[in-house]
This record gives C-alpha cells, structure tokens and sequence, in this order.
C-alpha cells in the first residue's frame, strides 16, 4: 500500500513537470511567433514607405500631377507613422540591443532617401536603405531562430 502511495505521488509529480515544460515551451513558441510576425510587418512597412518616398522625389524632381504628390506625400505620413508603431510593437518583443539598433537605423535609412539632390543621390540613398532593411531582416531572422 506504501508502494502505491509513493507510485502515486511520484505519477503526479512528474506531470506536474510535464505540464509546466509544456507552458513554458507553448509560451515561448507564442513569443517567437509573435516577434516573427512583428519583425515581417516592420520589413514590410519599410519597403513599401521607401517605394513611397521615392515617389514623392519624383514629385518634387519631374513635372508630375499635384495630385499625385499630394497623395504621395499623406502615403508617407501614414508609412511613417506605421513603422513607428510597427517599431515599437519590436520594442516590446525582443530583448536583442543588436535587432532594435538595425531596426531603428533600418528606419533612419528609408525616412532619408527622398532627400536626395538628383538621381544618382536618390538611387544611392534607394540602395543603402534597401541594404540596411535587409541587415534588419538578417538579425530578425536569428532573434527568432
């Protein structure tokens, strides 16, 4: 009877554990989901908000439509506000000092590029924002691993 007592105690103890490795993994594979969509939607935002600044160079270089810019021009605002947020969404995800840096200068980098004087500024600015989103999404893709 003492030996199924202590078969007993044993049995519960070890599903105690059991179950709690089984949280703390569900836990964490919710937090690595959730940082692997944060991180996509942040690279998401940056490529699409430098396609918009890029137009609005466009705007301010060419003889194109005041409409257009207009509409370029609100297009970036609501970006920029979106990665942002999308930024701060990371702030309260990962505790990685490296990702947060090279996502906030992957940010720096695309606000910059329609500051350009002509073309080949525009196209060097275009290309050095593209390389910092993609260091960006390289260090993400190790946070989640």
């Amino acid at each position: 009877m003492l030996g199924t007592l202590l078969g007993a105690a044993f049995t519960h103890l070890f599903q105690q554990r059991a179950t709690q490795r089984g949280r703390v993994f569900e836990r964490d594979e919710e937090l690595r989901r959730e940082r692997l969509d944060a991180f996509c939607v942040y690279a998401g935002i940056l490529v699409n908000l430098r396609r918009v600044l890029v137009t609005r160079w466009y705007c301010a270089h060419e003889d194109r439509p005041e409409e257009q810019a207009r509409e370029a021009r609100q297009r970036s605002y609501d970006l920029r506000s979106d990665a942002q947020e999308a930024l701060f969404r990371i702030q309260m995800l990962t505790d990685s000092e490296e990702v947060l840096r090279q996502g906030q200068e992957a940010f720096e980098g695309v606000v910059d590029v329609h500051h350009g004087d002509d073309v080949s500024e525009l196209d060097r600015r275009r290309r050095a924002a593209t390389e910092l989103i993609d260091r960006f999404v390289a260090l993400a893709r190790r946070d989640v691993g």
